[in-house]
């Protein structure tokens, strides 16, 4: 059953719709952001828990610290409740992830929170829709060590600094809508060739437009792979 005054989502399973007041200020001057901390946390500070890194797309950009808590977020804070996992959602004030000083902002966020709360550093995961797609190809790029899984969601390119090279021994996860009509497919099969080139290995062959599957909404299937450690080295 639902508490008093919550919302369901659209999309069955009882899930609830995300709220700010699941989550804590978390920002910088130039990067709004909130952090979901689970209350595992506290009554349990001594296991050390999972982090997801969401990166809202271009229509939630601002400095409200409010846009990016949509409906694009609610089953991925069902999983982390679920699984006592932290859940950080930072705002582009400007319409990108791809800018350095912002990724590397991101990437000081993360430490801070590492440093304020028993966060496992080997179950770091980067997921994002859209531009925020754009922006998991670019997090996990540049600080490829620090993730254990991406998972970009029909994401627009990657910044020119992308190296595919970079993603051979991480655990990287791509969906993108065959018939997506306002971000194609492209980018996503563009880098996801690219990153099979720096492994040696063949391109893919992709189904036609009109098959069956078009989204994903943090699903059962992500959200059972919360547990997956950084790969060994």
């Amino acid at each position: 059953a639902l508490a008093a005054g919550a919302a369901e989502t659209p999309y069955g399973r009882g899930v609830l719709a995300a709220s700010v007041n699941d989550f804590v200020d978390f920002s910088e001057p130039t990067l709004p952001g909130r952090l979901y901390v689970p209350p595992e946390a506290a009554a349990d500070p001594n296991t050390p828990r999972p982090f997801i890194l969401f990166l809202h797309g271009a229509g939630e950009t601002g400095n409200n610290n409010v846009a990016q808590i949509n409906g694009n977020i609610d089953n991925l804070l069902d999983g982390a409740k679920e699984h006592g996992a932290f859940l950080y959602a930072p705002q582009a004030v400007t319409r990108n992830w791809s800018d350095m000083n912002r990724t590397t902002t991101v990437m000081d966020k993360i430490d801070e929170a590492l440093a304020m709360h028993n966060i496992d550093p080997n179950r770091l995961y980067v997921t994002g829709l859209s531009m925020g797609g754009g922006g998991v190809w670019n997090m996990a790029n540049r600080f490829s060590d620090r993730f254990a899984a991406a998972v970009p969601i029909a994401g627009v390119n990657p910044s020119f600094d992308f190296n595919g090279s970079n993603f051979v021994e991480l655990h990287t996860w791509p969906f993108h809508a065959r018939d997506d009509g306002v971000v194609p497919p492209t980018p996503s099969r563009d880098t996801i060739n690219n990153i099979l080139a720096a492994a040696g290995e063949a391109t893919l062959t992709y189904p036609a437009p009109n098959d069956g599957f078009t989204t994903l909404l943090y699903n059962n299937s992500f959200r059972a792979n919360l547990s997956a450690p950084l790969p060994a080295p």
